[in-house]
């Protein structure tokens, strides 16, 4: 996937273009009467938060292309790659792992859409626990961080929260690093 004007900020008239590379075990519907699609979504909670992208089969790359238009109705905010539609000559569809419905919040392909000097920052409050396995076998919470209006795309050391250098309490049991649930 390649979005030319990834992470950047678009104005009205502006746009970006988005290809993308597939591939099948047989062979890919190329045509346009399989109505290839991928969506571009708003992060902010507004009506119409979807934006649709057609893509077109480009024989010489290899690669399916569309447009994202950046007009004066569009949302000033970042818009995020959240979904992709292409099919194989079987009639299946693409299912990408990176775009779980609770994943593709964070995925690299985004802009970021601005109308003059008007630009709406999604900012959440998080809570954050490091749990650990206490010496009686049960999950108990080793340290917690809360912080509040952190920007979105902010990196854990950026919001100033860093990973405990706790040791599991559990006997004969070591601490190997931190997974995420």
């Amino acid at each position: 996937i390649e979005l030319d004007k990834n992470g950047e900020v678009l104005r009205p008239g502006e746009q970006a273009v988005l290809r993308i590379k597939a591939e099948d075990n047989e062979a890919l519907d190329t045509t346009s009467s399989s109505w290839p699609q991928a969506a571009m979504t708003a992060a902010a909670d507004i009506a119409d938060s979807t934006q649709y992208i057609s893509l077109t089969y480009n024989e010489e790359t290899d690669t399916f292309e569309g447009v994202f238009e950046v007009t004066e109705n569009t949302y000033p905010c970042e818009w995020y790659l959240s979904w992709v539609n292409i099919y194989d000559m079987s009639g299946n569809q693409t299912e990408l792992e990176e775009f779980d419905p609770y994943f593709n919040q964070t995925l690299p392909y985004y802009i970021n859409v601005a109308n003059g000097d008007t630009f709406t920052a999604q900012t959440y409050d998080i809570s954050l626990s490091f749990m650990k396995i206490g010496e009686d076998g049960y999950w108990t919470e080793g340290s917690r961080f809360e912080k509040s209006d952190v920007p979105r795309r902010t990196t854990f050391s950026q919001a100033g929260i860093e990973f405990p250098e706790e040791d599991c309490a559990y006997p004969g049991l070591t601490l190997k690093g931190w997974a995420d649930g």
